[in-house]
């Protein structure tokens, strides 16, 4: 439902927002470890085209949410990632290229 995939793209970002800005190494990094699980969990084996489908709407509104997360003050990091992640699943690679 777009609906509640909407909500959960602003939860998202108020939960990023602040954990991005925080000093503390541990609570920083946690988007970037929810973007590896993301593309773990979008890369396992043994989904069928109705798991694509159902995560149709909640990737883009998860990686937008994330990236638009990121401090104006500080440099952009979660969109190239995962735009570089993402990159390397649709051309078919287990090792990360660089693409920006």
């Amino acid at each position: 439902h777009n609906g509640s995939v909407e909500k959960a793209h602003l939860g998202l970002m108020s939960l990023a927002r602040p954990l991005l800005a925080d000093s503390n190494e541990s609570l920083n990094t946690l988007p970037y470890k929810w973007l590896e699980q993301l593309k773990a969990f979008d890369t396992r084996p043994g989904q069928t085209g109705s798991d694509i489908v159902r995560r149709s709407a909640g990737l883009p509104f998860t990686l937008v949410a994330l990236a638009k997360s990121e401090p104006k003050e500080l440099p952009k990091k979660l969109l190239p990632m995962a735009m570089k992640n993402f990159m390397d699943i649709a051309m078919g690679k287990g090792e990360t290229q660089e693409y920006i």
